[in-house]
């Protein structure tokens, strides 16, 4: 069985994306944390959006940037059926491309956990318009009377094998990544084996800044010296010997000022911006990168842009850290354990990885200024040997009513829960403790809140009576102030467009948080969030991006239970003020409830989002200072409401000071990138 090529398109594609999406969001299959299997959504779709299903989670994950092992939706396993009506419909619909039905046929044969995974997405990037138009083909023509319940087995897939020729890569200028992908297409095209295929991947990653000596290797090519080549010229110098300078050379600041100079205003990706530097500028600028991901807890964004495509950031880094760990043993160990942690984890804990950091900070400054006045001008790293594994034997845990009483934790000046999870975190990870325990811990602690002293005294040595004073001296003793926020009141968001949140009666009701997140976003999801409001959720929570692969990217700022005060400093008030600095609490465009943390968000746009950096830009600490009254404060209701007698840890005033300065420079960032603004308190 097969269709005609020259079928008549039948439907718009959108037309079914639209109808599938109804019906699964109707049968509660959208937004799962698990993906449905094919069985459960078949019953609920046509043949057509069945195709549409099966095809467009297939574009996604071929298209993606990491390994087939983080595939979902037709790739699990225990989904054979999924990828069974897949490859069958694909055999069928063949003659809209051959070729290309002919290469998702063999994606399809491909393991998961098999070392050509790997290549997969590579292959495919210089072939996503092709793909795209093949698999829309499917939809747009597929008969509304053919079921895929009646298709026959696709039996074993056909390749043809076609001769290279020197014009393989045409005569358009090419990045890194598309000449990987034009050639692994040309050997794929040629019959070359997937062992092979595997081979010249590995191969082209790890010569690095010497792409075209090993495309000359395997494939024909002509004039490198060609100017469509040029995006490939690296600053790559001979290698030098391994070996750091006896003493400093140089001053970090030095080095700061040539790779500013060099990136200018920052917006390249990783791979171009490196092949700008020399090599002690490139190892500057990783470790800098990275060290300031862990200071912002944006590691998220480390992960997915130091991975781009193929330029391999982990394993940079990792070789810095291997090379320099003499400089401060403590700090390289960090780093090298933080850059190894996606390629050898799968998907990490993304927030676990800063908390770890919070205590090496100042240690891993110390490392990259050593670096950076001791690396010597010639040594490549790129050039140094794969760094090992990061394996060291996990201590093992006693059987004893405390997991590892070897273990001691001194208490920080500031005791927040927070502040001491990353301080048993540190020192956990210091003495040797494994990912896995650190992330049960972790999750024990997080699912444990106002009992973290009795989580602590299982996991270290401690005096949990001493702790839980500190941590929460209101649990030992009667509250002055029992109900929330000051004289008994909650915080709930008014009816309308982007009114001002309003406050009810409590009744009586104890005291709950009421915390701030806020979040860029693009026009794209910004749309499709007032679209959309039921989406909201799944959004903030990360499970829902709606195809927007920049959007992905988000910067994010939590601000805490500082919201309301920041709106007292900044307005003057407690629920009115001027725009645009009212933005704490009102403005925008309401997009609805957040049904599991009670709360509210809005939505900015982008000219928003820049006129309110510039009125936070004209704002001085000095001024906020001045307008700091605590018994104003607490009189106003301004939450939480302990402003004349905050806890004897907590200083209110510099900590609104310190969010503010948080404030001013995030949205200055959401500002300079042209994106929109999620407030959500909840």
């Amino acid at each position: 069985m097969r269709l005609d090529a020259n079928l008549p398109e039948l439907r718009e594609w959108s037309d079914v994306s639209v109808q599938t999406d109804a019906a699964l969001r109707e049968a509660g299959l959208v937004g799962r944390q698990l993906p449905p299997r094919f069985s459960e959504v078949a019953p609920l779709l046509t043949p057509p959006r069945q195709v549409l299903w099966l095809t467009d989670d297939f574009e996604e994950a071929v298209l993606q940037q990491g390994p087939l092992s983080s595939w979902k939706g037709v790739f699990p396993p225990a989904d054979g059926l999924a990828r069974e009506r897949l490859e069958a419909l694909v055999a069928v619909g063949e003659a809209f491309a051959p070729e290309v039905a002919a290469r998702v046929r063999w994606t399809l044969r491909v393991s998961p956990e098999g070392r050509v995974a790997r290549v997969v997405p590579a292959l495919w990037y210089a072939q996503a318009e092709e793909l795209g138009g093949f698999l829309r083909a499917l939809v747009q023509r597929w008969p509304e009377e053919l079921s895929l319940e009646q298709l026959p087995p696709a039996g074993e897939p056909r390749r043809e094998r076609h001769p290279v020729g020197s014009d393989w890569i045409g005569e358009e200028p090419v990045s890194r990544v598309q000449l990987l992908s034009l050639a692994l297409l040309a050997l794929w095209r040629s019959g070359t084996e997937d062992s092979e295929l595997v081979r010249f991947h590995e191969e082209y990653l790890r010569e690095w800044g010497r792409e075209l000596d090993t495309l000359a290797r395997w494939l024909p090519l002509e004039d490198p010296g060609a100017a469509r080549f040029a995006p490939l010229r690296t600053r790559l110098h001979a290698p030098g010997p391994a070996r750091l300078e006896a003493r400093s050379v140089r001053s970090y600041e030095s080095v700061r000022e040539r790779i500013d100079a060099r990136l200018g205003d920052g917006h390249l990706g990783v791979d171009e911006a490196a092949r700008r530097l020399s090599p002690v500028e490139r190892v500057t600028w990783a470790l800098d990168e990275l060290y300031a991901a862990m200071c912002q807890h944006t590691f998220h964004l480390w992960e997915q842009n130091w991975v781009e495509r193929d330029f391999d950031g982990p394993g940079l880094v990792s070789r810095i850290a291997v090379a320099a760990r003499e400089l401060e043993p403590l700090a390289a160990d960090l780093f090298l354990w933080t850059a190894r942690w996606a390629r050898e984890r799968g998907i990490p804990l993304v927030s676990l990885v800063p908390d770890v950091w919070l205590d090496g900070l100042d240690a891993g400054e110390t490392f990259i200024r050593a670096v950076a006045e001791r690396w010597p001008e010639d040594l490549e790293p790129q050039f140094l040997p794969e760094p090992p594994r990061w394996s060291p034997p996990p201590l093992v845990p006693s059987p004893g009513s405390v997991r590892y009483p070897g273990i001691a934790i001194g208490l920080p000046e500031k005791v927040t829960p927070q502040r001491l999870a990353a301080r048993a975190l540190f020192s956990l990870w210091r003495a040797g403790v494994g990912d896995d325990e650190l992330a049960a811990f972790s999750r024990e602690y997080q699912e444990a809140p106002q009992r973290e002293p009795e989580v602590l005294s299982r996991w270290l040595l401690l005096d949990e009576e001493a702790l839980r004073e500190r941590l929460h001296p209101q649990a030992a003793r009667p509250s002055s102030n029992p109900t929330f926020p000051g004289s008994g009141s909650w915080i709930t968001g008014e009816d309308g467009d982007g009114g001002p949140l309003r406050r009810e009666p409590l009744g009586g009701l104890t005291r709950m948080e009421m915390l701030c997140t806020l979040r860029s976003l693009t026009e794209t999801q910004r749309q499709a969030l007032l679209a959309a409001p039921g989406q909201l959720e799944a959004f903030i929570d990360d499970e829902e991006d709606f195809g927007d692969g920049e959007g992905a990217r988000f910067q994010e700022l939590d601000i805490g239970e500082t919201w309301h005060g920041l709106q007292y400093l900044l307005t003057g008030t407690a629920w009115d003020g001027q725009a645009p600095l009212d933005f704490l609490v009102r403005g925008g465009e309401d997009v609805g409830d957040i049904p599991s943390d009670e709360g509210t968000a809005r939505l900015f746009t982008s000219a928003q989002v820049k006129e309110l950096s510039k009125a936070l830009q004209a704002i001085s600490p000095s001024t906020l200072r001045q307008r700091y009254a605590p018994a104003r404060m607490q009189q106003e209701d301004i939450y939480p409401g302990f402003w004349e007698e905050p806890p004897p840890d907590l200083d209110p005033q510099e900590e609104l000071l310190s969010y503010f300065e948080e404030l001013r420079d995030f949205t200055a960032r959401v500002a300079k990138r042209g994106q929109g603004l999620l407030v959500f308190i909840g």
